[in-house]
């Protein structure tokens, strides 16, 4: 005789003689059925693990190390300096810091020729290296 999913009965648990009120459990069918997660929902659980929030600020201070020496190779004046700094839960950021730093990291127009001056790349560089 066949019986149908719903006529049997409800899983137990090892302790008093309780069954289990959770939904998903109330078919047995559905014991065999796999969750589905999105990308979306993964990448948020993965990217809150404490390990992964180290790892990635560990790089950011890796790339800001870098981009301090790289920095040091072209300054003979100013004020132009490397933070690293923790952003949000996650995050991690570097930046060049200056008045003037678009200009230092991609390139400008020269003051009074006018012409291209390019850019040292400085933290793009060091990023690339990682």
């Amino acid at each position: 005789m066949h019986r149908a999913a719903w006529d049997l009965p409800l899983p137990t648990c090892s302790g008093p003689r309780q069954p289990i009120r959770d939904p998903f459990f109330a078919f047995p069918w559905r014991l065999a059925l796999a969750r589905r997660y999105s990308a979306r929902y993964i990448n948020d659980v993965v990217a809150h693990l404490a390990g992964v929030v180290d790892s990635v600020h560990d790089t950011a201070t890796r790339i800001g190390i870098e981009a301090e020496s790289r920095l040091d190779r072209h300054r003979y004046r100013g004020e132009a300096r490397i933070e690293v700094e923790r952003g949000g839960k996650t995050d991690s950021f570097v930046s060049l810091v200056d008045p003037a730093a678009r200009s230092i990291e991609f390139g400008h127009r020269h003051n009074f020729t006018g012409r291209w001056v390019p850019g040292l790349y400085i933290v793009t560089g060091a990023a690339h290296r990682f």
